[in-house]
């Protein structure tokens, strides 16, 4: 039967049977269901829908019958042979398409003048979040472009900065500084640079990422450690991209760089 069929969990009471003639006259509702009707013992009681009365025998989980930007909506189940324009058939993996052949003979055998409309679950669940998904591959590609391009950028204003800093760099040696001592100081401004830009860049990726969240009733929280963990990633690109130049500067010999200068 279709609720077996879909997966849904059975929470109370039972499901429809043929060892209910009544059953064509009786509901399952979803816990929802039950909520808004303010029913707390709800197997058993009369419910009448489009005209028609009976009682609830079954409950079953709440589920997503929509996007998750929706919140989760009551559903009744109900026999009603009469309005069986919508046939779910459940096959096995790989035979998709044996199953569709033998479906749409048997509707052309019963039903030849109505149209067979194929549709699967897992294609309409795709589409419902195709948007999202193409949003999220776009994101990695340029958040990917962009990185690559700060990488170049920190590198060169790292090689600029270094040959700037020749004399400085090679007057530090011959005073006795030491390379650990040498990289780090080359590396502080960088580190400065981009704690700045996060600090300026962090609110703006908030608001914009709770305006995106903000249209899904089901969603993630945002929380510090998203943003912690981000920056320390950042940061740790970024002394990557600028170590190298850093540490071939703070090796390099103090009396050729004092002779150039």
């Amino acid at each position: 039967d279709f609720i077996t069929m879909m997966g849904f969990q059975l929470v109370e009471g039972r499901n429809f049977s043929r060892e209910f003639a009544t059953d064509s006259a009786n509901y399952v509702i979803m816990e929802e269901t039950a909520r808004r009707l303010r029913m707390k013992d709800p197997i058993g009681q009369r419910l009448k829908v489009w005209g028609k009365d009976g009682k609830i025998v079954g409950v079953v989980k709440d589920f997503h019958s929509a996007s998750l930007q929706a919140s989760i909506e009551p559903a009744i189940f109900m026999l009603m042979p009469e309005f069986g324009w919508n046939v779910f058939v459940k096959y096995e993996p790989g035979k998709a398409t044996e199953a569709v052949k033998i479906v749409g003979e048997t509707h052309k055998k019963f039903e030849s003048a109505f149209p067979f409309e194929p549709n699967f679950l897992d294609e309409t669940f795709d589409r419902q979040y195709r948007s999202e998904i193409m949003v999220g591959k776009l994101s990695a590609i340029f958040t990917g472009m962009t990185i690559f391009i700060s990488c170049l950028g920190l590198f060169g204003l790292a090689s600029y900065t270094t040959e700037r800093r020749t004399k400085e760099i090679g007057v530090r040696k011959a005073l006795g500084a030491s390379t650990t001592r040498l990289t780090l100081m080359l590396c502080r401004d960088f580190v400065q640079l981009v704690v700045f830009a996060l600090v300026l860049g962090c609110p703006a990726a908030w608001y914009v990422m709770k305006q995106f969240l903000d249209q899904y009733q089901y969603h993630t929280e945002l929380t510090v450690g998203v943003f912690m963990l981000t920056g320390l990633l950042i940061l740790a690109i970024a002394l990557l991209t600028v170590s190298y130049r850093s540490i071939q500067a703070a090796l390099s010999n103090p009396v050729k760089a004092l002779r150039t200068e």
